[in-house]
């Protein structure tokens, strides 16, 4: 949340074209991130999500590791 890429190109990219993947078929769109719910909650608020874009936090990064999308950046 809040990565200046996902807040400026990829989640308005979704928001915007929202109503095209609904009439192509697209039951939701949701975006995953690892964060809390409160964090999420205000993202989708300031991305004006509400309606399009279902933000679906990921606190303990579960479904992240369940689908192999970590990734280790210690280094």
């Amino acid at each position: 949340a809040y990565t200046p890429t996902c807040s400026a190109k990829h989640v308005p990219g979704y928001v915007e074209h929202a109503d095209a993947f609904k009439a192509a078929g697209v039951d939701e769109i949701w975006c995953v991130s690892v964060n809390d719910a409160f964090v999420m909650g205000a993202w989708g608020r300031e991305q004006k999500a509400a309606g399009k874009v279902r933000m679906m936090a990921d606190g303990s990064a579960d479904f992240a590791k369940a689908t192999g999308l970590t990734l280790d950046l210690t280094a």
